[in-house]
């Protein structure tokens, strides 16, 4: 596996930088051949800290030069942000600003009271959803990610139900000189904001029943919470994967055994992991 092709991008895989110097060589001469021109500003390498440890800024091909990118950084591929730290994390924060893009594109719509509150979802699962779930079939989920979607979708749903905080009663009592002397220290050491904040309800509380109507109208208007609709869709493109027959590189990845050490420690969660964990449950369940 060399290469990955989808129309004009290519993703030239490579050992070490010598090897993808004399690679990237190959493919501007033969683009040169049939008119064509590889755009060297446009073109990013991105290495590890295996293979990129004399940490080289640039690599000089067929007199271009192309900018090595560290191991930190990252680069858009299809879509995508990748990156070899933390490869999921930064493609999950990614989707979250192009999720918030797409909900402030649509921002008018979606939080006019004056159009039926089924719409509005419908319309933020065709246009949003979308948005944040593209490759998601491919992260490797930990609770912490998990956390991430769903307040992500939750912040989300609150800002177009325009559910505002509502007004407290106080009761106080006005006896005393102690309480004349206690409202008037509490004046003089609050900020008026805040004496305003005092009138509404608490901020969690606020949360708390703006999140619970949110998920009554998703489930209303058959709008999947973020973390299960991932699932589905991974499982779905492990179904697909798991009955290729023809060779293709999606299959030979999953068989593909690294070669090396690992670091010390516990292990990174893998793709696979709640996958075989499901199936563990579920062979445990037909044994007994």
């Amino acid at each position: 596996m060399l290469n990955l092709r989808f129309a004009d991008d290519l993703l030239l895989v490579a050992r070490s930088l010598p090897e993808a110097t004399a690679m990237l060589a190959d493919l501007v001469q033969e683009a040169a051949k049939v008119g064509l021109e590889i755009h060297a500003s446009k073109t990013k390498v991105l290495a590890n800290g295996l293979a990129n440890s004399s940490q080289q800024s640039a690599i000089q091909a067929a007199g271009k030069s192309f900018k090595v990118f560290g191991t930190a950084e990252q680069t858009a591929y299809l879509g995508r942000a990748l990156s070899f730290e933390s490869s999921v994390d930064t493609e999950i924060h990614h989707r979250v600003a192009k999720a918030w893009k797409k909900f402030a594109a649509f921002r008018d719509v979606l939080t006019d009271r004056g159009v039926p509150l089924y719409s509005r979802m419908r319309l933020f699962s065709s246009v949003v959803t979308p948005s944040f779930l593209y490759g998601s079939a491919c992260w490797t989920m930990t609770a912490a990610r998990e956390k991430t979607l769903r307040s992500t979708q939750r912040k989300m749903l609150r800002q177009f139900l325009g559910k505002g905080r509502r007004p407290v009663e106080h009761s106080r009592e006005s006896s005393g000189s102690d309480s004349s002397s206690s409202n008037s220290n509490s004046s003089s050491d609050t900020d008026p904001s805040d004496e305003e904040d005092n009138d509404l309800e608490p901020w969690v509380d606020w949360v708390r029943r703006v999140t619970r109507e949110a998920e009554t109208a998703m489930q209303k208007a058959g709008v999947r919470d973020w973390v299960e609709e991932q699932r589905r869709r991974k499982w779905r493109w492990a179904g697909h994967v798991a009955r290729r027959t023809d060779g293709r590189w999606t299959r030979r990845v999953l068989d593909w055994t690294p070669v090396g050490q690992r670091l010390l420690g516990r292990p990174l969660t893998k793709w696979e992991d709640d996958i075989a964990r499901h199936w563990r449950g579920f062979a445990a369940a037909l044994g007994s």
